[in-house]
């Protein structure tokens, strides 16, 4: 599978979602001062658990299989599996 023909980064950005409005949303980009964060990755899962962002996977030049956590409360990313992992 080749990766896409896209800029990959690994970028974070939020938006207010308790004062939506109409043409007026802005996207804020979250700066992350931690060294640990995800390699740049597309066709990854992600959910929201808690005050977290849980992502597992996805390909970059190879496939992935680590797992990181983000808080959204300290903005720190945690790595929860590397990739060698076998189960």
């Amino acid at each position: 599978m080749r990766s896409p023909s896209i800029n990959i980064n690994s970028d974070l950005f939020r938006i207010d979602c308790s004062n939506i409005q109409k043409d007026k949303n802005e996207f804020d980009s979250i700066k992350i001062e931690t060294h640990l964060s995800p390699s740049p990755r597309w066709g990854h899962i992600g959910v929201a658990y808690n005050n977290s962002l849980i992502i597992f996977g996805g390909r970059n030049e190879n496939d992935l299989g680590d797992a990181f956590m983000f808080s959204t409360t300290s903005l720190e990313w945690t790595q929860l599996m590397d990739g060698t992992d076998k189960k």
